[in-house]
């Protein structure tokens, strides 16, 4: 009996145990939930769908000079999602 959180931490568990046990960096786990939250608490809120840059942190600065709240993205990939918050339980 998995609850859902102890089947998706079960299943990042593996998927991290076998690129490790064949040597190679594990993938980079985004959740559609987790791009619909970031679409939801955007300016694009009531937008049907919305394209949401997904990158590491180190990929994302500050250009010198710039107004508050703008950033430059390197290496990014762009999903589009519906905004939305996930049910509460």
């Amino acid at each position: 009996n998995y609850s859902l959180q102890e089947y998706a931490n079960d299943v990042i568990y593996h998927i991290q145990t076998v690129c490790s046990d064949a040597g190679i960096a594990p993938p980079d786990v985004i959740s559609e939930s987790g791009r619909a939250i970031a679409a939801y608490h955007s300016k694009a809120r009531n937008a049907g769908v919305v394209p949401v840059s997904c990158t590491r942190a180190q990929n994302v600065s500050k250009p010198r000079g710039a107004p508050v709240g703008t950033v430059q993205i390197r290496r990014e990939t762009t999903i589009k999602v519906r905004p939305g918050l996930p049910p509460t339980s």
